[in-house]
């Protein structure tokens, strides 16, 4: 690490007289930590979960997004779910961001590290359906900046990085996919926001027309205005909305229009098992509200599939409903025995009996 830093300096010699320090790079990782403390005391004085803190602060969340809180593009990327997720960021900030900023200077690398994080945000907007927080996408944007510097300067960079930044981001990105609750799809949007702000602050010109700024705004502008309409108006995000009337139809008992919506989401074949299980819940209270035990039925052995324990649970109302006590007991006890989370909801169902 201290040869690769070392090494560097010689090649910031090259673009500035005098390299800039990396003054930015600390500044951002004091307001993260100090936005981390200052949101963990929040959740302690108000006895708000630290979880629901994160969402009132800006987390990004499909639904808000989808209702027009379009700030929630910008304001995850200064939000972290936990202290281990903030210290893990802060190194990784700290490390690349004092290549980029000593590269691009103070400017160029805000104007970097911002645009990425609001890529990553956007595609995970398009690509995942769960809310997310971190400097995560900024931070391989900052990579992208760097990987662009090896497209204008190839001698240069593999001279003076060699194959690390490659290594470095081909490694995060495997380990992303191959690990639960990360979220990879805003790691790509911003390696690829960074890639496209680096080409349009740029470090100075190139005689090659297919790199020159003007492409680089254009390529930009698309991306973002075709990733947008496409998130605005994917299966997924569009499911989110409609999951939301639906619960307020089932809520206020007009069982036939949640009928007709929950079929309707369904159609659009929402890969999150989250909303189909909410989607399909509501469609068991919809079709059993109307006396149409057969399709409840049918809708709670999709839930088991997906659920086995709360589809057992509501197997077991819909026979107790239907008068077959037996079975109903039986599929109540199994769900209990699955799920021990559900014996108080499942004892209740069975003292009434």
């Amino acid at each position: 690490m201290d040869d690769m830093e070392n090494r560097f300096e010689d090649t910031n010699e090259i673009i500035y007289v005098e390299p800039p320090k990396a003054t930015l790079t600390t500044w951002l990782i004091i307001i993260n930590a100090a936005i981390y403390i200052a949101i963990t005391v929040y959740s302690a004085l108000t006895g708000i979960d630290f979880n629901e803190a994160l969402y009132i602060f800006g987390a990004k969340v499909n639904l808000d997004i989808m209702s027009g809180q379009y700030w929630r593009f910008v304001t995850p990327i200064f939000l972290h779910a936990s202290i281990m997720h903030l210290l893990l960021n802060c190194y990784s900030l700290y490390w690349v961001g004092s290549l980029a900023e000593r590269l691009y200077g103070h400017g160029k690398f805000m104007v970097i590290y911002l645009l990425a994080g609001i890529f990553g945000n956007i595609i995970s907007f398009i690509f995942s359906p769960n809310p997310g927080v971190g400097a995560s996408g900024s931070i391989f944007g900052l990579l992208g900046a760097l990987l662009y510097f090896g497209v204008e300067n190839p001698r240069l960079f593999r001279g003076y990085f060699g194959h690390n930044i490659i290594i470095t981001i081909i490694i995060n990105i495997v380990y992303g996919f191959t690990q639960p609750g990360i979220d990879n799809f805003a790691h790509l949007g911003g390696l690829l926001g960074g890639f496209l702000a680096a080409g349009i602050v740029k470090l100075k010109g190139t005689s090659l027309k297919w790199l020159r700024r003007p492409v680089f705004i254009i390529i930009t502008l698309f991306v973002l205005a075709s990733s947008l309409i496409y998130g605005f108006n994917n299966p997924q995000n569009l499911s989110i909305i409609k999951v939301e009337e639906l619960d307020r139809l089932i809520s206020e008992g007009s069982y036939k229009e949640a009928d007709k919506l929950g079929k309707e989401i369904l159609s659009l074949k929402p890969k999150d098992n989250y909303i189909r299980l909410r989607t399909l819940w509501s469609l068991v209270v919809a079709t059993a509200s109307q006396d149409k035990y057969t399709e409840a039925f049918d809708y709670a052995d999709d839930i088991i599939a997906l659920d086995a324990p709360r589809g057992h649970y509501l197997r077991g109302l819909l026979y107790v409903e239907t008068g077959d006590i037996n079975r109903g007991k039986e599929e109540l006890e199994k769900a209990k025995t699955l799920d021990p989370i559900l014996t108080e909801a499942v004892d209740e169902v069975l003292n009434q009996l």
